[in-house]
């Protein structure tokens, strides 16, 4: 068993071996401050937020980095995993108040604005309904089908700061 802490500057995540309380904690450097964690339903995936708008994705049982997502502009500060864990929402403030992520892909599904800067972030038990904080707002949370369908309509860009493909003939 794993627990899972920021250092008291943020600035590390400490990943402490409970069956093997004698080991020193495995650290995992950053160079922004970490502002939120969130633990996988499964427990086999940590999610942090830091104060550089990002998301950065962790291995608990090796205690190592696996993936750094850059989405908000501002600090990223809550942050939760779905229930089923195949999902995961950060908040902030402003236009990009909420990101929403697939996990397996580690690409960005949606953002949504809201108001204010909101620094909790939640899902209900279902899975439906994402919440940010305080105050508190919700938002319906889209289905796989749904993320799919609107997938099939405008494809991601193959990779980072291309257009989109356009639908339609070309002139």
């Amino acid at each position: 068993m794993v627990v899972v802490r920021p250092t008291d500057d943020g600035h590390e995540i400490l990943f402490y071996d409970l069956v093997h309380a004698d080991r020193a904690p495995r650290r995992v450097p950053g160079k922004d401050s970490a502002t939120g964690l969130a633990v996988s339903p499964d427990g086999r995936l940590v999610a942090s937020s830091n104060q550089a708008g990002q998301v950065r994705l962790l291995d608990p049982a090796k205690g190592e980095l696996i993936e750094t997502v850059h989405g908000h502009l501002n600090a990223a500060v809550g942050i939760a995993f779905s229930p089923d864990g195949r999902r995961l929402i950060s908040s902030s403030g402003g236009r990009e108040t909420v990101k929403l992520w697939d996990v397996g892909t580690r690409q960005e599904l949606l953002t949504l604005a809201g108001g204010g800067f909101l620094a909790a972030a939640t899902w209900s038990a279902d899975g439906d309904v994402i919440l940010a904080g305080s105050p508190w707002q919700a938002w319906r949370a889209p289905t796989w089908a749904e993320i799919n369908a609107a997938e099939a309509k405008d494809p991601p860009a193959s990779s980072y700061g291309e257009p989109r493909k356009a639908e339609g003939k070309q002139p």
